[in-house]
């Protein structure tokens, strides 16, 4: 038992191997002979930190941080293809004289423009 915890020899064991592998603990012999471990200031740290436990949900947090920000650049990529062809579109008309239909496609196009930027702000905040 280790404090509250109930934890074996061996499992304690195995965290204190963790720990002088990542160089927050170091250990030495004694004159006695007796296998000592004392903590090293970036041990201290990492505890005050909040040891493994912090560190893994840090990580789990940029790779999701990761993930979404691959997912919004799929996404305005697609936006940014659509609005060119939209674009395209509206060109191509005004070039073939249809008025009407360049003040609709405009006013679409424009609407279409506003919703993109609005999910992609929103996207970005959250």
């Amino acid at each position: 038992m280790y404090g509250n915890m109930q934890i074996s020899f061996r499992d304690a064991h195995t965290v204190l191997e963790k720990l002088i592998k990542d160089k927050y603990v170091e250990n030495f012999i004694d004159s006695t002979g007796c296998q000592r471990y004392y903590i090293t200031f970036d041990g201290a740290v990492f505890i005050h930190n909040g040891g493994y436990s912090v560190s893994a949900k840090d990580h789990l947090l940029k790779e999701k941080a990761e993930s979404a920000k691959t997912n919004l650049m799929i996404f305005g990529s697609w936006m940014a293809g659509i609005g060119t062809l939209l674009l395209v579109c509206v060109e191509m008309l005004k070039h073939l004289g249809w008025a009407i239909s360049i003040n609709l496609l405009t006013v679409c196009f424009l609407i279409f423009s506003g919703v993109v930027v609005g999910v992609l702000i929103s996207l970005t905040i959250s």
